[in-house]
């Protein structure tokens, strides 16, 4: 069975202003996959998931949600 990727972020660099908050981060979530972000307070856990989720727009790089590109979909 081939699974459908959820969530695929390609070199993904978040910062607030002139601060680099993650830089060139990549990651392939597939359907029905449970991952785990670790880390210590201020490393950037909760910056990336809100990024992931839509919240925050990415400095570079591009967020695609099942092949989408959150940036591009447009709300009702």
């Amino acid at each position: 069975m081939n699974k459908k990727t959820a969530i695929d972020a390609q070199n993904i660099t978040i910062a607030f202003g002139n601060k680099v908050i993650l830089k060139n981060i990549n990651i392939h979530i597939q359907e029905h996959e449970t991952i785990v972000f670790i880390g210590t307070s201020g490393s950037g856990k909760t910056v990336l998931l809100k990024t992931l989720a839509g919240i925050y727009p990415p400095a570079a790089g591009k967020v695609f949600i099942q092949d989408e590109d959150w940036q591009e979909l447009e709300s009702d």
